[in-house]
């Protein structure tokens, strides 16, 4: 990486690889805009997106052992981030502004 005029910068930066999406939102306990129409879709495909979102709850038992994905389905441009992932940011003083997400299912 290196400055507009060619000059290397001083610290180290990482690019993340494309995230895993996952289909683990919570169509029934989540709120999203037009709720009844994108729920039947998920059912009754062609497959909807969600793209408002008012309260995020997720199936916890779909997500396993990812701790950084995006979710499928639903026009969110940013990561969701397990508990364990955020701590451990925290401890190494990496400072990531973040939501907690409404409710996860077990």
């Amino acid at each position: 990486m290196c400055y507009h005029d060619g000059r290397s910068v001083e610290k180290t930066y990482w690019t993340a690889h494309q995230l895993d999406c996952l289909d683990v939102f919570d169509y029934e306990r989540s709120e999203y805009g037009h709720k009844a129409v994108i729920a039947t879709s998920v059912q009754q495909p062609p497959r909807k997106i969600v793209k408002v979102v008012s309260r995020i709850c997720l199936h916890e038992e779909r997500i396993g052992e990812h701790e950084f994905f995006m979710l499928d389905y639903i026009n969110i441009f940013k990561p969701i981030v397990s508990k364990d992932f955020y701590e451990v940011c925290q401890k190494h003083k990496l400072n990531l502004n973040v939501t907690e997400v409404g409710e996860v299912s077990p």
